[in-house]
């Protein structure tokens, strides 16, 4: 069925192995995870976001309690 050489096409079992673990393989298993990732801004927008806030919260306490202890509330 196959043409030795010749230029012509296989009908059957003509798969080109030469590249399945070359570059074109690592590529196509990288778009696959990239397509379901998060874009980085996304990303970087949901860690650094409460990063912030647990930030802020953090200097209010310690702001309430100067406070207090200013007052002698403690």
């Amino acid at each position: 069925m196959s043409e030795d050489n010749s230029g012509k096409p296989a009908e059957m079992g003509n798969i080109d192995h030469s590249n399945i673990n070359g570059s074109n393989s690592k590529r196509l298993v990288q778009q696959a995870f990239d397509k379901d990732r998060l874009p980085q801004e996304v990303i970087n927008q949901k860690l650094i976001l409460p990063l912030e806030t647990n930030l802020l919260i953090q200097k209010q306490r310690q702001q309430n309690l100067v406070l207090q202890l200013g007052r002698g509330c403690l």
